[in-house]
């Protein structure tokens, strides 16, 4: 007879289960070695990722998320990646050392929540095959750190729904809605129904183990989980004007992207779902695999078992693509990727309990296939280490994906600064290009850091940075060509927003400088140029 098996993987004594769960980490480490100087994607936008690296290294310097430069997402992970910058230097390197750490931290929760319900070959198979399904953000590190904690969430209600622990990790549960909140809030409060519905809902008590937990026992500490991390938001935001906080929040209908209907964002992700699993043979076959197990036998309670983690992790995947259904983005569906693929593996293992051979074969050709993707990856990253390539910059010291001639322009523009600004002498930057503040080890004259349209910015915020350029006596603007950008909802800095601001740069400042091809049209890194302007009366 078929089992599903709820306990800790049966016959496996703990020095083997620390075997495979050393090998998932050493593993993992060996293929994100790579990712050391190789950004995720390989491309390097001056604005998006330049901004992050601004924020680490100010944070590192002591400035504050919100307060000092502008920030879209929680507090938290800006001080976990300054660490990095201040223990190993400030390059683009350490920074992608504490992803790394992060990746392989999702990894190890991955195996050990599967170790629940299967055997420890086939978790450390499914665990090193999940770290090169693309979970990373090409455009910030600071979700790295959600993925962890929505993993960590989902191990502990897998205890909880499997009988295997009770309601004292309810405490865990709550710790976990805190932190998720100070990393992205709506993912905060996302963790937080989670957890409610799956210690409520009747659909998921674990019969004859535990019985649910009451609705106010849980609701208090959840809630109570969630009222912190307003909270420290709160203690940020002191004193600040509601448009400075729309401006970070981003909750307010002031996305760059623009909003779709939930029913064309579910059509669309059926479209990446099957597009995504038909380029990976080894998950069509797991699920083939999932099908065949309907036809097995199993007792209600086992079947009951199983269908509660899946329903879960359904639960949890369905959840975690609010913001993909409401934009289409594609990268925003990679918080739904683990909880996917957590189900995949879960529901093709059944049919591989009791077939020891098969199991094994499975979880061989998992390994292999794993391996193939890694020295694929890492054939596709050595095309680009290279001196054309190479960010040869004290600051940067990695290789990137990026045309040469947007590294070109970069650094010609940055040494121009570096020669021509005075040792303590600040400068401004727009659109959005704080990549020069970052490489210079300069602090914006602003907390404002991108003045696109969608932020929709004030003509009151245009007045308060032109007295403070006056103040700080900053005689040097650094302006990019996506001021003119046709991309979606930037606008054009002079014309649809910033009005005033740009008169006063108008006014008071002549070019000095130009590198890059100005009169190309301006696209993320897509033909990146720059014009140094030169105040005409120094302050």
């Amino acid at each position: 007879m078929l089992t599903w098996n709820t306990q800790k993987t049966s016959g496996s004594p703990d020095w083997l289960r620390g075997i495979f769960l050393g090998l998932t980490i050493l593993v993992c480490a060996w293929m994100l070695y790579p990712n050391i100087d190789f950004p995720d994607g390989g491309m390097f936008a001056q604005g998006d990722n330049g901004l992050h690296l601004y924020v680490y290294s100010q944070t590192a310097h002591g400035a504050l998320p919100y307060h000092d430069y502008w920030w879209c997402y929680g507090p938290l992970m800006p001080f976990y990646y300054a660490g990095f910058l201040k223990v190993l230097g400030f390059t683009i390197p350490s920074i992608l050392i504490g992803q790394i750490v992060l990746n392989i931290l999702s990894a190890v929760i991955f195996f050990l929540t599967l170790t629940r319900f299967c055997s420890l070959f086939y978790a450390f198979a499914a665990a090193i095959f999940f770290i090169t399904q693309g979970i990373n953000f090409p455009h910030t590190q600071n979700h790295a750190g959600g993925v962890v904690l929505l993993l960590a969430l989902i191990y502990v209600l897998t205890g909880f729904i499997s009988g295997r622990s009770g309601p004292k990790n309810i405490l865990a549960c709550s710790l976990i809605v805190f932190l998720l909140g100070i990393i992205k809030l709506n993912f905060g409060v996302i963790a937080g129904l989670i957890v409610v519905l799956a210690r409520t809902a009747p659909v998921f008590a674990p019969q004859g183990l535990l019985p649910l937990t009451p609705r106010r026992s849980l609701i208090v500490p959840v809630a109570g989980a969630l009222g912190c991390s307003f909270l420290v938001y709160g203690i940020f935001f002191i004193g600040e004007p509601f448009d400075h906080i729309k401006q970070n929040l981003l909750f307010f209908g002031n996305d760059q992207v623009p909003r779709i209907s939930p029913y064309i964002g579910l059509y669309l992700f059926f479209q990446l779902l099957i597009k995504y699993l038909f380029a990976n043979p080894l998950l069509i076959g797991l699920l083939l695999l999932s099908l065949f197990n309907l036809y097995l036998p199993r007792e209600q309670t086992e079947d009951a078992s199983r269908g509660r983690t899946l329903l879960l992790l359904f639960l949890v995947m369905v959840l975690s693509l609010h913001e993909y259904l409401l934009s289409g983005m594609d990268y925003r569906w990679i918080w739904a990727k683990p909880s996917l693929l957590l189900m995949i593996f879960l529901a093709a293992y059944p049919l591989l309990r009791e077939r020891r051979l098969l199991r094994s074969l499975v979880s061989g050709i998992m390994v292999l296939a794993t391996i193939g993707n890694a020295l694929g990856a890492r054939g596709l990253m050595n095309q680009y280490r290279n001196a054309d390539h190479y960010f040869n910059h004290p600051r940067a010291k990695a290789f990137i994906a990026n045309d040469p001639a947007w590294k070109t322009t970069v650094l010609d523009a940055t040494r121009y600064l570096q020669k021509n600004l005075a040792p303590q002498e600040l400068f401004f930057a727009a659109p959005y290009e704080p990549i020069y503040y970052y490489l210079l080890d300069k602090p914006s004259p602003v907390r404002y850091l991108v003045f696109f349209q969608f932020l929709q910015p004030t003509r009151k915020q245009d007045e308060e940075i032109i007295r403070i350029l006056e103040s700080k006596k900053v005689n040097w603007v650094v302006l990019s060509n996506r001021a003119n950008s046709l991309e979606t909802g930037l606008g054009k800095f002079g014309v649809t927003h910033c009005q005033l601001l740009n008169q006063y740069i108008e006014k008071n400042f002549s070019l000095a400088a130009q590198f890059g091809p100005w009169d190309q049209p301006a696209v993320w890194v897509v033909n990146h140029a720059v014009r140094i302007l030169k105040r005409k009366q120094p302050l």
